[in-house]
């Protein structure tokens, strides 16, 4: 059983270091964000001590946080597709990571188009016990988790939600995850996924929405 009663602080998986152009990502993107790990954990826990509510994900070891955007002037990384734009989409092979098979995307070029003004944000986050479990099936056990002032193992038990992804948006609810993903997932942890079988009502869910959208990289 996932508990989400007892309020402990809540840290960041090295996972989400792709976001932040100074810290393991070195081509910003639509999806990079304008302060450091450290400023996302201290707003987050502020934010959270103060409204310790987690909304539920797509599978029970996933809950989201939507907070009011506090980064400034934030864009969405994503924007609808219609006649006049969808002649700048491009695809290709992509991972997020080395540790990922590369999957056939689809995008628009972050220098041709640009997003709407994000007042959201959902801050996703995992619970600790499947951290650890793709940690371990990645080989990375011993990764450092990121704090509001520096860095611990993922083994401490001071916390048990990590943040992997900070979604700028203009809602604040969750925006279905992308089709490709979904299939990942249900890869497994091996190769980059979280091991979450494929639910053919999500990923229809899924479709619909990003039929019509598409992503800013």
């Amino acid at each position: 059983m996932l508990s989400t009663n007892h309020v402990k602080h809540i840290i960041m998986d090295p996972f989400c270091l792709r976001q932040f152009p100074t810290r393991g990502n070195s081509s910003p993107s639509s999806s990079s964000l304008p302060c450091s790990p450290e400023e996302v954990c201290k707003q987050v826990n502020e934010f959270y001590q103060k409204n310790s509510k987690l909304s539920d994900g797509y599978a029970p070891f996933c809950k989201h946080i939507f907070m009011p955007n506090w980064m400034g002037r934030l864009m969405t990384s994503y924007c609808a597709i219609n006649k006049d734009n969808e002649h700048l989409i491009r695809t290709s092979y992509a991972a997020r990571n080395v540790d990922e098979l590369p999957v056939l995307t689809r995008y628009f070029p972050k220098e041709s188009i640009q997003g709407l003004e994000a007042n959201w944000l959902d801050i996703i986050l995992y619970h600790r016990d499947q951290i650890i479990k793709e940690h371990k099936d990645m080989g990375k056990s011993d990764a450092k988790m990121i704090t509001a002032t520096g860095e611990l193992p993922a083994s401490d038990d001071s916390w048990e939600w990590a943040i992997v992804s900070v979604k700028s948006q203009t809602v604040d609810y969750e925006i279905p995850m992308e089709p490709i993903t979904v299939l990942r997932n249900a890869l497994g942890t091996e190769y980059g996924g979280s091991g979450v079988p494929l639910v053919k009502e999500n990923y229809l869910s899924s479709v619909r929405f990003w039929e019509n959208h598409a992503v800013i990289r």
